[in-house]
């Protein structure tokens, strides 16, 4: 982490498509205890909109932030059911006639 972030501070880029696959493979948040809504990314979501999902996820993670209740629902607003674990089981024909 720390020869990145030295790496970070002096980049050396031969050519512009080399400098966007560095800034694409790692995400650096800066968190601030007081006030989680004051941390920031380096991500392209968080530079577009000033809020990501790593941002968010690391304030869940320090309980510093608790998610709604929606959160916790799927697509149709029923609570979230995990799956079972093992195989789906096999789909059965739809609409036979016996």
């Amino acid at each position: 982490m720390n020869a990145y972030l030295k790496k970070r501070k002096e980049p050396k880029f031969e050519d512009f498509k080399a400098y966007v696959n560095y800034i694409k493979e790692f995400c650096v948040v800066n968190f601030d205890e007081n006030d989680w809504m004051k941390s920031t990314c380096t991500c392209r979501d968080f530079q577009k909109s000033y809020i990501c999902s790593h941002t968010i996820a690391v304030a869940i993670n320090n309980r510093k932030h608790k998610p709604s209740d929606a959160a916790k629902t799927d697509a149709d607003g029923d609570d979230f059911v995990p799956r079972r674990p093992g195989r789906p089981k096999k789909a059965k024909g739809a609409l036979l006639i016996d």
